[in-house]
C-alpha cells in the first residue's frame, strides 16, 4: 500500500496543474444550425478563413470536418494535431461542397450530410463547425491572451465514438 505522505504531494500537483489549465480555456457552446436554410442564406455565401481536419485511418471511414472563422479569430488544433488550412476563404455551401467532393475522392462510403454547428461567445458567432455526425467537434477559447485582438481558439475534432468517452471539462488539459 502507497504512503499517504507519498501520495498528496503528487495529488497536489496534479490538481494545480488542472486548475492552471482549466482556468486558462473557456468551452465554447456549438449550436446546430439548420443545413439547408443556414446554406441558402446569407451567411451560406459569405466567405471566412477556413481549415480541414481528416481523421487518419482507412480513406474509405475517414471523417472530415472543417471549421470556417472571421478575421478576427485565430484557431489551433488541440492535441497538437496540424490542420489543413484551405489557402483561401471559403463560404459554408463551398466548404460543404468540399466536403462532398473529399469524401467521393477518398471513396468514403459511410459519409452522411454535414451538420453546421455556431460557436458563439456570448452573443458574438465566433466560428461555425461543419462535421458529419461521426465526428465530435469541441471549440475552446483560450483566454489570458494578452497583447492580441483576435479571439484565440482551440479546436478538438475526433471521431463520436470516443469524443464520448472523453468529454470532460479538463479536455484541452490533454
Amino acid at each position: 500500500m502507497a504512503c499517504p505522505k507519498a501520495i498528496l504531494p503528487v495529488a497536489a500537483a496534479s490538481v494545480l496543474l488542472l486548475a492552471g489549465c482549466a482556468a486558462s480555456t473557456v468551452y465554447l457552446q456549438l449550436n446546430p444550425l439548420p443545413t439547408e436554410e443556414t446554406l441558402r442564406s446569407d451567411l451560406g455565401a459569405k466567405p471566412l478563413h477556413a481549415v480541414r481536419f481528416v481523421t487518419v485511418g482507412a480513406s474509405t471511414s475517414q471523417n472530415i470536418g472543417y471549421f470556417l472563422y472571421g478575421d478576427d479569430v485565430e484557431v489551433t488544433m488541440m492535441p497538437g494535431v496540424p490542420l489543413e488550412p484551405m489557402g483561401r476563404k471559403l463560404s459554408l455551401r463551398e466548404a460543404v461542397d468540399d466536403y462532398f467532393a473529399l469524401a467521393q475522392k477518398l471513396g468514403n462510403k459511410r459519409i452522411s450530410p454535414p451538420i453546421i454547428r455556431e460557436a458563439r461567445r456570448g452573443a458574438q458567432a465566433v466560428g461555425y463547425s461543419i462535421a458529419d455526425m461521426n465526428m465530435g467537434a469541441d471549440v475552446w477559447e483560450r483566454t489570458g491572451s494578452a497583447g492580441t485582438s483576435k479571439v484565440m481558439l482551440e479546436l478538438m475534432f475526433e471521431p463520436a465514438e470516443s469524443a464520448k468517452k472523453s468529454r470532460s471539462v479538463f479536455a484541452p488539459c490533454r
